[in-house]
């Protein structure tokens, strides 16, 4: 980097530093909002079960940290398509072309059923159809441009004020992350209690929950706000016809 880099880089890196000093508080600010650009002043509590675990005996934060469910930022999904082609591809070879090589190998080393087979198919299919749901697919002008993207959330910081907007994607963030949960200690503690392994297809339930939970949340608060903002509109024409 020459000298007149290096000077015209500390000019801008003081220029934003003031920008982004508190207006109650001498400090720098630790964060800027994600959506709106004010700085944060002091450290932002983590939403999770550990921040907020944390902030009881510490400083709670001035920002909310979290998992952002509706932000997007995508990468190539070719891995992810081809495991859930070959979940799916499992599911349909143990359930039609070899649908008795499965019960064969159970009663070679088993006195009794164990419910292996429906584990399998069904865990398979809904595993695989949770991992292909979560795919995007990108067009071009050209066959040759076709891209086949997997949707990635990001961890964002954003001020209290903007943070109070954000209710109702925690809320069904937690509630299918809960739901998910539970439906996984209740298919291993069936499989634990009756010593088959049928009921795999509840933690595969929960899993494949876990795997769509995200998208799920972006499409919920996709529809809320999309409703919103067309009651808006039609509530303005209304008032302008009115008028």
């Amino acid at each position: 980097m020459s000298g007149d880099d290096s000077a015209i880089n500390e000019v801008t890196t003081e220029t934003f530093r003031d920008y982004l000093v508190c207006y109650r508080d001498t400090d720098e600010a630790e964060a800027v909002c994600g959506d709106c650009g004010r700085p944060v002043c002091g450290p932002a509590m983590d939403i999770s079960l550990g921040g907020v675990l944390g902030s009881i005996t510490g400083d709670p934060g001035h920002g909310r940290r979290f998992h952002d469910s509706t932000f997007s930022q995508y990468a190539s999904g070719l891995g992810r398509a081809a495991l859930g082609l070959a979940l799916v591809f499992v599911s349909i070879l143990l359930s039609y072309v070899f649908p008795g090589l499965v019960p064969g190998i159970v009663a070679a080393v088993s006195p009794g059923p164990i419910g292996l087979k429906p584990a399998l198919v069904q865990s398979t299919a809904i595993l695989g159809v949770a991992s292909l749901l979560t795919l995007r697919y990108q067009g071009g002008e050209h066959s040759t441009n076709f891209r086949i993207r997997v949707r990635k959330t990001a961890t964002r910081v954003l001020c209290d004020e903007c943070f109070e907007n954000t209710m109702v994607q925690l809320v069904l963030f937690y509630f299918l992350t809960a739901v998910a949960a539970v439906l996984v200690i209740v298919g291993l503690r069936d499989i634990v209690a009756t010593g088959a392994l049928k009921p795999f297809r509840i933690v595969a339930l929960g899993l494949g929950l876990g795997i769509l939970r995200d998208d799920i949340v972006a499409l919920a608060v996709w529809i809320l706000e999309g409703g919103t903002e067309q009651s808006a509109t039609a509530a303005g024409a209304e008032a302008a016809v009115e008028d």
